[in-house]
Formats: C-alpha cells, structure tokens, sequence
C-alpha cells in the first residue's frame, strides 16, 4: 500500500504540458488539487492562465469513548492568472483572481448516553454538533514561480503564491 501511495504521489508532483501555436494546457497539481489550465502566451513577456482545480475528501473521526465525528472537505475553484516574465526567462511574477467553491462540513454525534446531575441523556437527546466552514467566493491572488507552460523553456513549473481567502 505504501508504494502504491508514493506512486500516486510522484505521479502527481509531475506536471504535463503541452501546446501549439501561443496555446497551451497543464495539468498541475497544488495545495488547491488537482488542476489543469489553459495558457496563452503573448510573445515572450506576458502569460494568461485560466485554469480549473480539484479536490475531495471525507474523514471519519470515531473516538473510543464517547464521539464520532464525519467531515467533508470539498475543494475546487476557478482562476484566471496573468505571468509576468521580466526578465524575458523562466522566472515569472503573478497575479490574478480565484472563484472559490471551496466548503468544508463537520458534524460532531455522541455515540453513548451521558449521565449530567443524575439524569441520563441518549444520543438522541444531546443531539449533534455542525460546523461548516465557507470562503469568500472571490479571492485575489499573487505569486512568483519558475517554469512556463509555454515556449521553449517550458521545463518544470513551479508557483508558490497566496490567496485572500
């Protein structure tokens, strides 16, 4: 299972590109999933990448004693990203917007009755607790990486950036 695992992994952390003309696409993976993107370049300064990532996950939490807890997090979001490559290279400065449709659901339940003051409470009596978490749905984005996803010194991308959430 572990080498099943780092096999997914690394496959992941490899970024595919490919294009024609001033056109191409990318599949990348990063913190916000798995996304592809399609470039166009404008000559050898400027960049714009619109893009689509995803990413899914359920977690079941269950406590030896008393709880259980269910999550869901549920990542994806749009982004349109202009690259700046001041130094006619590979080194790239970004900016750009993301549309996030990003959620995040937890539901706390007892599993067993509680006895408060000398009176028990089931499971049902106590009820669950909910938690969801929303982002803003527009988000602005900036960042540096290495890398284009189009020309000749296409290489490996790299971006490192921040969102406003």
């Amino acid at each position: 299972m572990k080498n099943y695992l780092f096999i997914i992994t690394v496959i992941t952390l490899i970024p595919f590109t490919a294009q024609a003309q001033n056109y191409a696409v990318a599949l990348k993976p990063g913190t916000s999933g798995i996304g592809i993107e399609a470039i166009r370049s404008f000559g050898q300064l400027y960049n714009v990448r619109f893009g689509y990532s995803y990413f899914n996950y359920d977690y079941r939490y269950e406590d030896s004693d008393d709880y259980i807890m269910d999550s869901t997090v549920f990542i994806s979001s749009v982004s349109a990203i202009f690259d700046w490559f001041p130094f006619e290279r590979v080194f790239h400065i970004s900016a750009g917007i993301f549309v996030n449709m990003n959620d995040v659901d937890a539901v706390l339940s007892p599993k067993e009755s509680h006895d408060v003051g000398g009176r028990i409470y089931t499971p049902e009596m106590l009820g669950s607790l909910t938690a969801n978490i929303d982002f803003n749905k527009a988000a602005p984005y900036f960042g540096i990486g290495f890398g284009n996803g189009y020309g000749k010194k296409s290489g490996f991308p790299f971006d490192v950036g921040a969102l406003y959430h």
